[in-house]
């Protein structure tokens, strides 16, 4: 009908959709088709490259779950492996009896960067992040995204004491180093705790993730550091002393607390009219200042 309609032979019209459906890919050319009332000139190009059929439906779907599969072990941000995914590498580092090392890694001043120059430079930041230990670690250990500015490096076997230091070391110089975002120079560093499992074979039925990840959280806070930079690993020796710190360090904030509220009650009951809370605003100041004359 078309044929007739376009007044071109049936005859030219099947020559040209057999050109049309037999022409080679990426080829080019001139192809010229009689009328009655004259002739039709057809010209054609190559397509151009990754230029195809719009994707169909089916197509749409199958991407969409793709991607959703993706997302539940990943994070959606620098595409790391997120808390589940992490849980599994760590699970079967467990498994496999070898030691390993789990490092915490909490960026120093993200948040300042972040609150400065806004969320979508904070975000590049965090992918920045990303790609420097990503290049700093092998393919067999993994780097994860917690969620905010934490990360975790699980080194897997073969893993030693050395190498665990030698890494950390090379880490934290890495995320020392300047990073150019959205045309900002930005200085962040980071902390980080070490928890470095040796005869696995022995402990795997007390390990999981949330107990190396607060091991390593642990050591991060503990009154350690090394010529490299802030990095601190755990041991029993160390947890117990950092536990036995922090006892410490609450109790001398009570006993201060104590004696300051003390302090003001004794100045209402004389009738002064001066307030706890100025009185403790008042001991503070005087504190400070013995503390520069003593400097």
């Amino acid at each position: 009908m078309q044929a007739e309609t376009g007044n071109m032979t049936m005859e030219f019209a099947e020559i040209l959709i057999h050109e049309r459906l037999n022409r080679p890919p990426g080829a080019s050319g001139r192809l010229v088709m009689p009328f009655r009332a004259g002739e039709l000139e057809v010209a054609y190009q190559p397509r151009p490259e990754g230029v195809g059929p719009a994707p169909s439906r089916r197509d749409a779907q199958k991407e969409a779950e793709r991607r959703l599969v993706f997302l539940a072990k990943h994070d959606a941000l620098t595409g790391l492996p997120n808390r589940a995914l992490l849980c599994e590498q760590i699970d079967m580092a467990i498994a496999v009896s070898a030691d390993f090392a789990v490092m915490l890694l909490d960026l120093d001043h993200f948040k300042l960067a972040n609150d400065t120059f806004g969320h979508a430079v904070g975000d590049a930041l965090l992918c920045a992040v990303a790609e420097r230990l990503l290049s700093h670690v092998r393919e067999s250990d993994t780097v994860a995204r917690l969620g905010g500015d934490e990360f975790v490096v699980l080194l897997t076997s073969p893993c030693t004491r050395e190498r665990t230091d030698l890494v950390a070391a090379e880490l934290v110089r890495a995320l020392a180093e300047t990073f150019l975002v959205e045309g900002h120079h930005l200085r962040i560093g980071a902390s980080i705790g070490v928890s470095f499992v040796a005869n696995v074979r022995g402990k795997a039925a007390s390990l999981d993730m949330d107990k190396l990840l607060h091991q390593a959280d642990t050591a991060s806070i503990a009154p350690r550091r090394t010529v490299a930079g802030p990095i601190a690993f755990t041991s029993g020796r160390l947890l117990r002393s950092c536990s036995a710190a922090s006892r410490s360090r609450r109790s001398k904030r009570s006993r201060k607390l104590k004696s300051l509220v003390s302090a003001a009650e004794k100045l209402r009951g004389g009738g002064s009219g001066v307030t706890p809370a100025a009185s403790i605003a008042r001991h503070c100041a005087e504190s400070r200042r013995r503390s520069r004359r003593s400097a």
